[in-house]
């Protein structure tokens, strides 16, 4: 997927620590998160922030008056430092980084470290972050659709304190907030009556997400979740729903009231009611359900408040209105418009935070990246400094992306066997399966500044992005995958992250050998042999060999090229490429010979895996690595004089060679269709002298 993530959200194999140092599945770590944001023992308790009423734009208040001269000096003063220090949840939640390091904007630094933290440990705690933070950040979108969390109305009630804290007291030593959570104590009957609910009791689908391919400008900004023009999730609950605490509050405005037998009411309902008096009725009073955003989805809503068993005696007693409450059924009718809104409007945020995306493609040369491999040629530590892309801003919406910075971000395995001869790939003898890949690791680029905006065209913009030498993509990387990573701004959020994840092929590996300093004579034993060059069938030199990925036509010059290459040498170079769809154009001038070229042919890409799909997991590649005249190819070009005329030997093979078992990672390749060593004919190159070694290969002129 694009975030990078190498397996589903609930597979276990995929697992990193939360903030208390439990790892958990990317699922566990949501859930967790959202737990979590009840902490009230942290300091300052953070369910103080999780209130925000959109009619004052404020958070908690708690009215100290009803409390002086009953409640001790001290909580008093415990209310007013409340009232003095709590933020609305969209403050807390989305901008706060002091008091709240949870927030949308330490969102960002999570995201970030988990991406570029240069150790795989740093980069797990990070993405455990990442993930427990939007737990935190949809609990507050959640809590948006408790109505008693829109409408200031103060609840308190924490099953640890219930246990910690009992009434009466018990004799002996107790905790001293205690006396504190006895005076404040409140429980919500509306949440303890929601939590007691069996899953399948609730209702949670039947409304459409609110941020996707049919409305993106709606929830432009994050803060719009909470409110905006009456479409945000506490703009519907507080002007449609009532709580325990603010019954005389409009609206909702209440209209026709029905009466319910108890009996009626509580047939079939779950749980049971414990009903002693069947005969007797309540008397509902009903409300029109307002959905600003979407009209069509409002509705009657029957039980919008009951009648108080003392509204009689109020009314006769004081000649007063009714007094309303809300119970159990006003309660599960409120939950049937609430939990489908709930959850549409906490994942579409999840779908706000990752919508940034960066379509990567091969710049004009045709690849990423090339490397000489040769040991002269590539320096210490071998490996690519330099990468080359198209980018392009996809992110729906036509949301600008920046001004801000990107970085290229490549993760890999490190294939330890690797030799400059490649005898530690697949195939070759030194090669040990399994123990030669490396845990992951990851290289980051240079910083490079956007300072207006990634284009949108369709044709992208071209980025070079730098690697220092310490820093560079391994020659003897495997299973790569290339990120693109964007910090700044996007959209209207200032500092947002966007992540693309390309899943590239991994170095590949192309040779040129001039073996003409041999011929080959078919009366050479029984199948025919090599013999050294002679008078009359001296060595060829090649005056050039060049290589293309891309159409010659539409490039400066080549991206690989060797001049004056005599017989006996021999040259080889990598590159980064796309899994499929590279091409590649190789040109070869010679006064003394010539050799057919190859224009635009589909370059046999291959690649290393972990195939799971067998027990125990297998690492290999889908072809193997073939000896030629002492080096091991992946793809070569063998140059060879042939007694009456001159041919050139390509590495490859009808398609069709892939292995099974791979769960469709690696496409039909071509493979090697070489003769063995020994067996004779114009493909067997073991009597061919001197050896090529990697240290007399010659240095390739790469121009990228």
């Amino acid at each position: 997927m694009s975030v990078g993530l190498t397996r589903g959200v609930d597979d276990d194999r995929q697992r990193f620590p939360d903030t208390k140092g439990r790892p958990g599945t990317v699922s566990e770590l949501v859930r967790r998160g959202a737990a979590y944001e009840d902490d009230f023992l942290s300091l300052p308790p953070r369910p103080l922030h999780h209130f925000f009423d959109p009619v004052t734009g404020t958070g908690l208040y708690i009215d100290p008056l009803p409390f002086v001269g009953v409640l001790p000096t001290a909580v008093i003063a415990l209310i007013a430092t409340v009232n003095a220090t709590s933020q609305a949840s969209p403050d807390w939640a989305l901008d706060s980084t002091v008091a709240n390091s949870f927030s949308r904007k330490a969102l960002s630094n999570f995201m970030y470290d988990a991406y570029t933290r240069p150790q795989k440990g740093e980069r797990d705690a990070a993405t455990g972050r990442v993930f427990e933070t939007i737990g935190r950040l949809i609990h507050h979108v959640q809590d948006m659709a408790q109505p008693q969390h829109v409408r200031n109305d103060p609840h308190l009630h924490f099953d640890l304190f219930e246990q910690l804290c009992p009434t009466p007291p018990k004799p002996g030593l107790e905790d001293p907030i205690c006396p504190i959570y006895r005076a404040l104590r409140a429980p919500s009957l509306y949440e303890q009556w929601t939590k007691g609910l069996p899953v399948s009791a609730l209702r949670v689908t039947g409304y459409a997400p609110v941020y996707g391919p049919e409305d993106r400008a709606t929830f432009a900004d994050p803060r719009r979740f909470w409110t905006h023009n009456g479409k945000g999730l506490a703009d519907f609950t507080s002007h449609n729903f009532m709580s325990a605490g603010t019954t005389e509050r409009t609206p909702p405005w209440l209209s026709a009231h029905s009466d319910v037998r108890a009996g009626d009411l509580c047939a079939g309902a779950v749980p049971p009611c414990e009903l002693q008096y069947t005969d007797y009725y309540v008397r509902f009073l009903e409300s029109t359900v307002l959905d600003q955003l979407r009209p069509t989805a409002g509705g009657l809503n029957p039980r919008a408040a009951a009648e108080s068993i003392y509204s009689a005696d109020f009314k006769r007693i004081v000649a007063g209105p009714e007094v309303l409450t809300v119970n159990r059924f006003t309660i599960e009718k409120s939950l049937d418009f609430l939990l489908p809104r709930a959850v549409a409007y906490s994942t579409s945020l999840i779908d706000y935070i990752f919508r940034g995306e960066i379509n990567v493609t091969e710049p004009p040369e045709g690849v990423y990246g090339i490397v000489d491999s040769s040991p002269a040629g590539c320096g210490s530590p071998c490996g690519f400094r330099k990468l080359r892309m198209r980018l392009q801003n996809v992110t729906p919406g036509n949301e600008a992306m920046g001004p801000g910075h990107l970085r290229a971000v490549v993760k890999f395995h490190r294939n330890r066997c690797h030799r400059a001869d490649l005898s530690g790939h697949f195939g070759g003898p030194e090669f040990a399966g399994d123990t030669c890949r490396l845990e992951e690791e990851v290289v980051v680029s240079e910083p490079l500044s956007v300072s207006g905006a990634l284009t949108r065209s369709d044709a992208g913009e071209v980025k070079t992005f730098n690697f220092p030498l310490q820093n560079a993509i391994p020659i003897e990387a495997t299973e790569v995958r290339l990120q693109v990573l964007f910090r700044g701004r996007l959209g209207q959020e200032e500092d947002a992250v966007a992540i693309t994840t390309v899943d590239i092929a991994e170095p590949n590996f192309v040779a040129v050998a001039n073996n003409t300093d041999h011929y080959f004579d078919p009366a050479f034993g029984p199948t025919g042999g090599y013999r050294p060059a002679d008078a009359a069938n001296y060595p060829y030199v090649l005056d050039s060999v060049k290589v293309w990925f891309a159409d010659p036509a539409t490039q400066p010059g080549p991206a690989a090229s060797l001049a004056a290459f005599g017989g006996g040498k021999h040259a080889q170079f990598a590159f980064l490429g796309d899994r499929t769809g590279v091409r590649y154009w190789l040109r070869t001038t010679s006064q003394q010979a010539y050799y057919d070229s190859f224009e635009g042919d589909a370059f046999p890409v291959q690649e290393f895996v972990l195939d799971e799909g067998v027990s125990p997991a297998r690492y290999w590649t889908n072809c193997p690595v073939v000896l030629a005249r002492g080096m091991y190819r992946q793809y070569v070009q063998m140059y060879i004089r042939e007694m009456g005329g001159r041919i050139a030997v390509k590495s490859t093979a009808p398609k069709g060679g892939s292995k099974d078992g791979v769960d469709g990672k690696l496409a039909a390749m071509e493979c090697y269709d070489w003769a063995a060593p020994g067996d004779g004919g114009i493909s067997d190159f073991s009597t061919l002298t001197p050896k090529f070694t990697a240290t007399t290969a010659a240095q390739w002129a790469i121009s990228f």
